[in-house]
C-alpha cells in the first residue's frame, strides 16, 4: 500500500473517531479544522463515507455516523458476551429498585455510557447509552478514576470540564471525592449534572481489582436520602456479577479504556 493510500485510510478513520467523540454534529468546514487538513480533502472523504453509509448528511448540511456506522456497533455487541451479561444485570438492577442504571467507562477522558436501562419508577428519567459527559459532573468519576495519579488527572482533565458552580472546583477536591470513595466502596452525588437529579455509583473490578466500570443508578434528589440504604446491597451485589463474569469473560472495550487511562505502558490491566 503506497504512503497516500496509508495517509487516505488515516484520514477516513480519522473522520470517524471524531464523529463518534463528537457531542454535536460537524460541518464539513469544522471537521476539516479540527483535523487540520485541507477542506478539499475533507470533502471528498466525506463524500465517500456517504455514498457507504458510513455517515449521514442532514439537510442542513451537518454530518453525522450513518447506519452502517451503527450496524458495526451492533455486529460488535452481538460478539461481546459481557455486554450481554452486563445488559441482564442491569434489568434485573432496574427490576429490583425501579430506577434508571447505567454502565459507565471512561473513555477519551469523558464519562462514556455504555449501557442504559430506563427505570420503571421514574419514566421521565432517561439515560442514554452513547452519550458523553465531562468527568467532573458525574458521580461515576468518583469510582472510574480510582488509581489515576493525581499529575495525570490535572494533565488530561480540561480546565474547562470543572463548572464554576460544581462540587468539584478544582482536581483537589476531585481527588478527595475520589477517596472517599474508595473507601466507601460507592460514591453518591447530588445535582452535579441537574439539581433534581442524585446518582449513586459503585465499581465493578477486573481480576486484579483495577476499577475497569461503575454501575449508576439515577433517581430523584428528593428520594436518595431514604433509598440509597435499601438500594445499595442489590447495587453491590449487580457489580459483584460482572466482575465475576470479567474473571471468566473476556471485554476489549474495558480494556482498552482502561489501558488508556491507566497509561499504555502499565501493567496488570488484562481481565
Amino acid at each position: 500500500m503506497t504512503s497516500e493510500r496509508v495517509r487516505g485510510t488515516d484520514r477516513l478513520l480519522d473522520i470517524l473517531e471524531k464523529l463518534f467523540e463528537a457531542e454535536t454534529p460537524y460541518s464539513r468546514n469544522r471537521l476539516a479544522s479540527a483535523m487540520g487538513v485541507p477542506r478539499s480533502t475533507v470533502y471528498t472523504l466525506v463524500d465517500q463515507l456517504l455514498a457507504r453509509g458510513w455517515l449521514e448528511q442532514s439537510p442542513n448540511g451537518t454530518i453525522t455516523l450513518g447506519h452502517k456506522s451503527g450496524l458495526l456497533g451492533l455486529a460488535y455487541r452481538c460478539h461481546t458476551h459481557f455486554e450481554q451479561t452486563a445488559n441482564e444485570v442491569l434489568l434485573q438492577l432496574v427490576e429490583e429498585t425501579g430506577q434508571a442504571a447505567e454502565l459507565n467507562v471512561v473513555d477519551n477522558w469523558q464519562q462514556l455510557v455504555v449501557l442504559a436501562v430506563k427505570g420503571t419508577e421514574h419514566s421521565y428519567l432517561q439515560p442514554m447509552m452513547g452519550r458523553r459527559f465531562p468527568l467532573p459532573t458525574t458521580v461515576s468519576a468518583r469510582v472510574l478514576l480510582d488509581g489515576v495519579p493525581t499529575d495525570r488527572l490535572s494533565a488530561n482533565i480540561p480546565a474547562t470540564h470543572f463548572a464554576p458552580d460544581s462540587e468539584t472546583p478544582d482536581i483537589e477536591a476531585l481527588v478527595s471525592q475520589i477517596e472517599d470513595a474508595r473507601s466507601k466502596g460507592f460514591a453518591i452525588g447530588h445535582g452535579l449534572i441537574d439539581r433534581h437529579i442524585s446518582v449513586m455509583a459503585v465499581p465493578v473490578r477486573n481480576s486484579t481489582s483495577a476499577c475497569i466500570a461503575a454501575i449508576s443508578l439515577i433517581m430523584l434528589s428528593e428520594e436518595i436520602a431514604t433509598k440509597a440504604e435499601t438500594m445499595r446491597p442489590a447495587m453491590l451485589h449487580a457489580a459483584q456479577r460482572l466482575s465475576d463474569t470479567l474473571r471468566v469473560i473476556p471485554w476489549p472495550m474495558g480494556v482498552h479504556n482502561l489501558a488508556k487511562l491507566r497509561s499504555d505502558s502499565e501493567s496488570g490491566l488484562s481481565q
